[in-house]
């Protein structure tokens, strides 16, 4: 089975490397102050995973800010714990092409929307993701450093390891409220 998702990942980035190469994003830098509008990218399958993403999305919109988020679920219907919410779409494992790519409206919707800040909570590098993250026209990518997702990302944080979520929220709040962009 290794084979078959191996063929399915390297369908998806040859997809990607493609697509990348013709974007014309717009870049600039935010912090939390500054910006606007958040997109989140999170695995929404664990429900500890879904519960740390969701108290920092609450955290983020005190701040009165807009927030979309777009979590990945690998199972074929959203489990118990995941409560519908204005702001999330989910992704689920039905919803996706034989390469890996989310083929759901929504997720076309958040590729194309221009948000001041993305923030990539896929610490796995999960495919479907990672699509959305590397196709996504947010002026601003922050995410965990990687040579996978070095190109697609215009911040990365570095010293979490990769099962670190909770270190990694903490990281990236920090970072988002010390940064100064230029005036």
């Amino acid at each position: 089975m290794a084979g078959l998702s191996g063929l399915r990942r390297l369908l998806l980035n040859k997809e990607l490397s493609k697509k990348v190469v013709r974007m014309e994003r717009q870049r600039a830098f935010f912090n939390l102050e500054s910006a606007k509008s958040i997109g989140v990218v999170f695995d929404a399958t664990n429900e500890s995973d879904y519960n740390k993403v969701a108290s920092f999305v609450r955290h983020i919109q005190t701040f009165h800010k807009t927030v979309k988020v777009i979590g990945y679920v690998n199972y074929k219907d959203l489990p118990h714990f995941i409560h519908q919410r204005l702001a999330y779409d989910f992704v689920l494992s039905k919803d996706l092409a034989f390469n890996g790519r989310p083929q759901n409206t929504f997720a076309k919707d958040f590729i194309k929307t221009e948000f001041d800040l993305l923030i990539d909570f896929n610490l796995s590098l999960i495919s479907p993701l990672k699509y959305i993250t590397a196709l996504s026209m947010a002026k601003c990518k922050v995410g965990l450093m990687s040579d996978e997702m070095k190109t697609y990302y215009d911040l990365m944080i570095q010293g979490v390891e990769s099962n670190d979520l909770p270190r990694f929220i903490k990281e990236v709040l920090s970072l988002l409220e010390d940064l100064q962009p230029k005036k």
